[in-house]
């Protein structure tokens, strides 16, 4: 006979009573799990790794020794890769040159190959006179971005604050922010709208990003022309920024689509609604059912492309009539 679950709490194992407790609790829970979180990011900037094997070597050993006499004898110059974006070749080899004559800046090395430059963006390899952390090497660098002041340019490299080292900075606020807008997610809206709201989360910013793009790149000789025919707002909007925007906004819906399928079954894989691809991959991970695991796995990646190959050609199909 199947045994029922007790309803006397005196009746109750320590478990049961565990889970329930777990249960009545479980909004002060997601209250304590959020800031568990929020630390953990903020604690990862306070962990670091020293991948440098030679300095676990005891000062004794002959190796060690060596290195030493060597850290000593020969000076390893600091180093910067700067990329300059949306700039012509002849303006990044007068660059180069400019940046050589500043003091501290050991040799740039330029030149026209692809490691160098292309699609208009440059790559300047700059030495400097001294170390990494030496003051030479630091005023140089300065100096060389005071030369670059007003480009688009990408800084990183062993002298002062590189720009990739800025960029993690600013992932770890961004990774609070995600963390805290999911769990927002999970704890005020109903279970079977998360996959939803999420999904429209990760989309939105893609296809904004494309049609901003696509309004920075609107002619200005057309807008000019239609000033001067003193076309309407509506019928400027219709002829000319449409147009512009629309091979942008496809290719935003396009990867969009993707993006929508892959961010919203793995919202359902956490949330679990009723009647999802997600949570049957969920139950199938569970009862360790690996061919149903792959089935439905299969099942999303074909939707995903049958769905973004029709959205693609329907806005295609669409894309003849726009401006006519």
């Amino acid at each position: 006979m199947r045994r029922q679950p007790a309803d006397n709490p005196e009746q109750q194992s320590p478990m049961e009573r565990i889970a329930a407790f777990i249960v009545d609790k479980r909004k002060a829970f997601y209250l304590i799990y959020i800031g568990v979180a929020i630390f953990c990011v903020f604690a990862s900037g306070w962990v670091s790794v020293n991948d440098d094997l030679t300095s676990y070597l005891p000062d004794s050993t002959e190796t060690r020794q060596g290195l030493t006499a060597m850290e000593a004898e020969f000076v390893t110059f600091g180093t910067s890769r700067i990329m300059v974006d949306n700039i012509a070749f002849d303006q990044a080899e007068q660059l180069a040159q400019q940046a050589e004559a500043i003091p501290g800046v050991k040799s740039v090395e330029f030149d026209g190959t692809e490691d160098h430059y292309q699609n208009g963006a440059a790559l300047l390899s700059i030495t400097y006179e001294g170390a990494a952390d030496d003051e030479i090497s630091l005023e140089g660098l300065e100096q060389v971005k005071d030369l670059l002041e007003g480009y688009d340019v990408y800084v990183t490299g062993d002298v002062g604050d590189s720009a990739s080292a800025n960029l993690d900075a600013e992932m770890q606020v961004v990774m609070v922010i995600a963390v805290v807008i999911i769990l927002l997610v999970l704890l005020w809206t109903r279970r079977d709208l998360v996959p939803a709201v999420i999904a429209a989360m990760m989309v939105t910013p893609v296809i904004w990003g494309g049609v901003s793009q696509g309004l920075r790149e609107v002619d200005p000789k057309l807008l000019e022309m239609a000033k001067l025919c003193r076309f309407s707002r509506s019928k400027t909007i219709l002829l000319v920024h449409i147009p512009s925007v629309w091979p942008y906004l496809l290719s935003a819906l396009t990867t969009g689509m993707g993006l929508a399928w892959k961010s919203g079954v793995a919202a359902e894989v956490i949330c679990m609604p009723k009647l999802a691809i997600g949570t049957q991959m969920q139950y199938a991970r569970s009862a360790i059912d690996t061919p149903a695991l792959f089935a439905w796995t299969i099942l999303v990646v074909a939707l995903s492309l049958a769905l973004e190959g029709f959205l693609y050609a329907l806005l295609r199909r669409g894309g003849r009539y726009v401006g006519s």
